[in-house]
């Protein structure tokens, strides 16, 4: 193409402007004259490249999906040269930026790939050519990728039981949300998936957690057994239209064994107690509940260890509390041969199969009370690399310890002993003048009893009926059952029976044990039952024991669990023990049935690290938990003062119901620290919470064995009401009320100290009752500071004074 045509006289060069750059140009000179053209000269010549005269225009993005976004531009002036275009993604937060780099001038498009899901960009163009770089282009408003399924949970792990303290049956999932780069949206909830396969059927139980920005981690509780593998998934979900589960991730726990629980209250109940004791041998009771219990996990290994007094260390206890024994432990003891050698130092007694049913492999989880008899001593050994159950040694102390092993350790019993065998008899021994000595004793010492007795009811100076029959006197002593007192004369008769430290009330009290009755308790004996009582002394009598419907099925009718009288009618109250492991779901089968609306719990879960009662509710607001038929839903909780109040949804099938849960926490077992006005508080606020149709239904009461702290609740409840209703003039009548407590559940108010605390809840009832009335009178006020007195008497429980024994149960 003819660019320009210069016609040139007199010149040798000339300027040419108005060029492209980047162009070739041919340029041809030749001379023109009259005669015509002379030769021609060609010359090609390329113009130089130039900076872009402008910055790339009209960038727009299009078309976004999961990882890629559309880009295009365009770039104002004439071609500047060799064109490249640089693509610049920049992104929110902490993603990585793109670029990309786009050559030759026409080429105005990019397909920009390999971004981040659900990320926010904005886009720069910049073009540059050899020789310079234009301005950039101004940032485009933010575009997003659209969403996909989101990656993987950060942090996930399953939290086990590690101390001796920790719950074995429980397993913690925990997690936090995924990294900001693979939510790859915004996260709705997230779920969590357990599997167990157990026999050959597997199980499966989904969580959900609903996201939530402000909660660092994730968590959940599961209930688990011991020494089974379970699978844990989760994965989040997120929010979009279509939604899209997220990439799992999966671990695989198998929840560890812990050192068996301590069940069996060695205060109260001994593991071991001697039966005989001979030359070589001693003959023990050994408790098997000690060895039954596989909350923990399965009972592996069971063992009777012994060693003579002065040959104990101190190292079982020092395996009781921190260097815990494991099974290998057990089966490296020394043996029979070794120990006799050394003068009896700790050895052990039994083999592997002394007692099947600790090494069953069977899991057992309801907890009896049945006693294995063992002889330690009774064998004959010949063999050195067995253990073997060899004689002890004549007059010698021994210690004996019961062993209890799971996979995660071993749980010894308290020492017990001394206990001493016989001495080898000496021919030499005037026999006859120690059988004497030892008869004349035992004959001096009952007359003194009988001296003690005789005197003793004589000071009490209740009426005596003679009886004459032969030539001997039977003296027969009437209790009287009734002992009326009137209102008004109360705190005289008071202060009279606490008299010498309490002796009126010593004697009183031996008259309500001499009178309490012995009804039949047949089914608590059945040998199906025996395992349901928390303590072998506290069963229920047949006649007033509240019973299970069975509906035509096998299963038991029997619970733990008698009606008791009150103010308003004969069945006001249900008594019974707090629920082991394996009673739980007859508790709330019981509560279901029975149409309760209203507990009242006085102990708590473990006091001084013994079980006092199985947790019967679930942990966590808001999360149901299934027990049997019934559904249990903690809807709310609050603490108030000295107690916890839990409002509950129960619902069997398709019926629901609400239930208030009162758990009082300041009463603990061997303790004084309960004063007169908490507990007439608490009691008045659980009172003051019935409301029809509350008041038709039984109150569950319960503590541990659900007599001592239960049966003095009912009858400061019962004389509230009866002081509420009437006047100074009126008579009370605390020993036929606590009798008639006895008449329905047996040991109800378990200790001389309730029994005076009851008393003295009434004098402050009385006084406070006074001084509403002359408050009245003097236009101050109403009730409203009734109970609240700081006087600080005491109940102390489960004591034991010297004057009198009863079995020393937890309350």
């Amino acid at each position: 193409m003819l660019k320009t045509q210069i016609e040139l006289r007199s010149k040798q060069s000339v300027n040419v402007t108005d060029l492209l750059p980047d162009t070739d140009y041919m340029i041809t000179v030749d001379a023109v004259n009259d005669a015509g053209r002379g030769h021609r000269a060609n010359m090609t010549v390329r113009t130089n490249e130039e900076e872009p005269q402008a910055a790339p225009a009209d960038v727009t993005v299009s078309g976004p999906q999961k990882t890629s976004l559309n880009v295009s531009w365009s770039l104002v002036g004439p071609r500047p040269g060799q064109v490249t275009y640089n693509v610049s993604l920049t992104p929110y937060g902490e993603a990585p930026a793109k670029s990309y780099l786009v050559y030759g001038y026409t080429n105005t498009s990019l397909v920009a790939s390999g971004l981040e899901e659900y990320w926010n960009y904005t886009v720069t163009v910049s073009a540059r050519t050899g020789v310079g770089m234009a301005k950039i282009s101004p940032s485009t408003p933010s575009f997003r990728t659209l969403p996909a399924a989101p990656g993987r949970v950060s942090n996930f792990e399953i939290i086990v039981a590690k101390n001796r303290s920790d719950d074995y049956r429980k397993l913690t999932a925990e997690w936090k949300a995924p990294s900001l780069l693979d939510r790859n949206s915004v996260i709705k909830e997230y779920v969590l998936t357990l599997n167990v396969t157990t026999d050959g059927l597997t199980t499966s139980k989904n969580i959900k957690k609903i996201s939530d920005d402000g909660s660092p981690v994730y968590s959940h509780v599961f209930d688990v057994l011991p020494e089974t593998m379970y699978t844990f998934t989760v994965y989040a979900v997120n929010t979009e239209i279509n939604e899209q589960d997220g990439e799992p991730t999966t671990k695989n726990v198998t929840a560890p064994a812990g050192v068996p629980k301590v069940v069996v209250d060695e205060i109260n109940a001994p593991v071991v107690k001697p039966i005989t004791q001979e030359q070589n041998t001693i003959t023990l009771n050994i408790t098997e509940q000690f060895m039954l219990d596989e909350t923990n996990g399965e009972i592996k290994r069971t063992a009777l260890i012994g060693c003579r007094q002065d040959k104990c260390t101190s190292e079982f206890e020092v395996h009781r509390k921190s260097a815990i024994w494991q099974i290998s432990d057990i089966d490296s003891m020394a043996k029979w041969k070794t120990a006799s050698a050394n003068d009896y130092t700790p050895w052990r007694i039994t083999r592997n199969n002394w007692w099947p049913k600790g090494t069953s492999g069977r899991r057992r989880r309801n907890v009896g009370n049945s006693i294995t008899t063992f002889t330690v001593g009774s064998e004959t050994c010949t063999q050195d690399n067995d253990y073997c159950n060899g004689p002890l040694a004549a007059d010698t102390s021994y210690i004996f310890v019961v062993v209890a092993c799971t996979g995660g350790g071993c749980l010894l019993s308290k020492d017990y002993g001394p206990y001493r065998t016989k001495a080898v008899p000496d021919d030499k021994s005037n026999v006859g003048m120690i059988v004497g000595i030892v008869v004349g004793c035992s004959a001096a010492l009952i007359i003194i009893i009988i001296v003690i007795v005789f005197l003793r009811r004589r000071r009490s100076k209740k009426p005596t009926t003679h009886f004459s029959g032969g030539d001997i006197d039977i003296l027969e002593e009437k209790v009287v059952k009734n002992r009326p007192i009137r209102l008004s004369e109360f705190n005289t008769y008071l202060a009279t029976m606490k008299r010498d430290s309490n002796l009126k009330f010593s004697s009183e009290y031996e008259d309500l044990k001499t009178l309490s009755p012995k009804f039949s308790t047949d089914a608590s004996d059945m040998e199906e039952n025996r395992p349901k009582n928390r303590y072998i002394n506290i069963i229920p009598f047949d006649s007033t024991r509240v019973k299970l419907s069975t509906d035509g099925n096998d299963d038991s009718d029997y619970i733990n669990a008698n009606f008791l009288p009150g103010y308003n009618s004969p069945r006001e109250y249900i008594g019974c023990q707090g629920p082991l492991a394996a009673t739980v779901d007859d508790m709330w089968r019981m509560i279901w049935e029975q149409n309760v609306s209203i507990i009242v719990m006085l102990t708590l879960c473990t006091e001084g690290n013994k079980n006092k009662c199985e947790q019967y509710w679930p942990d966590t607001v808001n999360e149901p938990k299934q027990y049997g038929e019934v559904v249990v839903e903690v809807t709310s909780r609050s603490t108030i003062n000295h107690y916890d109040l839990r409002m509950m949804k129960i619902s069997n099938g398709k019926q629901k119901r609400e239930l208030k849960h009162f758990h009082f926490l300041t009463w603990h077992d061997y303790k004084a620290d309960v004063h007169h006005n908490v507990m007439l508080n608490f009691i008045s606020r659980v009172r003051e919470s019935m409301r029809p149709p509350d008041s038709n239904k039984p109150t569950l009461v319960h503590c541990s064995a659900g007599v001592g702290r239960t049966g003095t609740y009912i009858a400061v409840d019962h004389l509230m009401q009866f002081i509420r209703d009437h006047d100074y003039e009126e008579q009370i009548d605390i020993f036929d009320l606590v009798l008639k407590l006895r008449h329905n559940r047996s040991h109800m108010v378990q200790t001389e100290q309730q029994y005076i605390f009851i008393h003295e809840c009434v004098k402050e009832m009385l006084d406070e009752k006074m001084k509403a009335h002359d408050n009245l009178y003097a236009n101050v006020g109403g009730d409203d500071n009734l109970y609240a007195n700081t006087q600080q008497e005491s109940l102390y429980e489960n004591t034991f004074t010297g004057k009198t024994r009863e079995e020393k149960t937890e309350l």
